[in-house]
């Protein structure tokens, strides 16, 4: 399914909610607008659309809109759900092809190239499979 909504960052810490939101709100489908912090302390937003076709619209007519200049930088953003076996950051690495098994094991699996890892929780056992290409 396509995104509906964009992600802009690039937005000036003096650029409150409601003018962030007036610059949107304007494009045909808006639904809804929010600003907040990010890890990095940089303000980001993100804009919901009715459909990805009109998000795109927007995208094309805001990216690098210069407000308290700064330029917007404007994408899709990313979906909120992630597949996760238990949900631990431990099981994507897994997933992924090796690293730590998850918060419960004592075991570190995985191998060069990644691979195949199969720990024990507990009892410290653990097996990794690696196999590497040489070249």
């Amino acid at each position: 399914m396509a995104s509906t909504t964009l992600f802009v960052s690039n937005i000036a810490e003096s650029l409150d909610e409601s003018a962030f939101q007036a610059i949107y709100s304007k494009h045909p489908g808006f639904v809804s607008s929010r600003v907040r912090k990010d890890k990095t302390n940089s303000i980001v937003g993100f804009v919901e659309f009715g459909t990805h076709e009109q998000a795109s619209r927007a995208m094309a007519v805001t990216q690098g809109h210069v407000s308290h200049d700064q330029a917007f930088a404007v994408m899709f953003a990313k979906s909120q759900k992630r597949a996760r076996d238990d949900g631990s950051r431990e099981s994507m690495g897994q997933q992924r092809g090796g690293g730590k098994m998850s918060r419960h094991n004592d075991g570190v699996g995985g191998g060069v190239g990644g691979g195949v890892g199969i720990g024990v929780g507990g009892s410290g056992v653990s097996v990794g499979v690696g196999v590497g290409v040489v070249g």
